[in-house]
């Protein structure tokens, strides 16, 4: 996260309609990238349009249990039934880690994280996503919708 990044704490319990994908993973300081994408005809009007991407960066990423594309996007923290199934079936956490689930009615698609930020861009959606940048000129010259990047642990 970069010094030309305004952070706020975010809401988690929501959905989105964009087709999830995938994009980065970083062992080390870890970390997943999934990034949502408008769907093939949401540009049809004017096909020069920049499309805006919504970007989710696990920080501290340890376990990631999802297909590289998927839709129904819902993130949320599990429900005490759900956290207990997962535990069962994965093992203890460590300290700092959360368990955000990706899609409602499931506990298949999964990340386990210290904390997950995500904000909207309206950048190609094959270009880097600015909450992964080093450069804090590229992360300056695409700056969050809104101008804040939300998080939540």
């Amino acid at each position: 996260m970069g010094e030309t990044l305004t952070q706020r704490i975010g809401e988690l319990g929501f959905t989105d309609g964009r087709v999830f994908h995938l994009i980065g993973w970083r062992h080390g300081h870890g970390y997943a990238l999934l990034r949502g994408m408008p769907g093939p005809h949401e540009y049809d009007e004017d096909p020069e349009a920049v499309p805006r991407v919504i970007d989710f960066l696990f920080a501290g990423a340890r376990r990631i249990s999802c297909w590289r594309d998927f839709s129904y996007f819902e993130i949320r923290r599990p429900t005490a039934e759900e956290q207990a199934e997962l535990l069962r079936r994965i093992g203890p956490l460590q300290v700092d880690d959360t368990i955000y689930l990706l899609q409602s009615d499931t506990v298949e698609t999964h990340v386990v994280a210290d904390r997950v930020y995500w904000a909207e861009f309206d950048i190609d959606a094959r270009a880097e996503s600015p909450l992964v940048s080093e450069d804090k000129d590229y992360r300056a010259a695409h700056p969050p919708v809104g101008g804040v990047v939300h998080y939540a642990d």
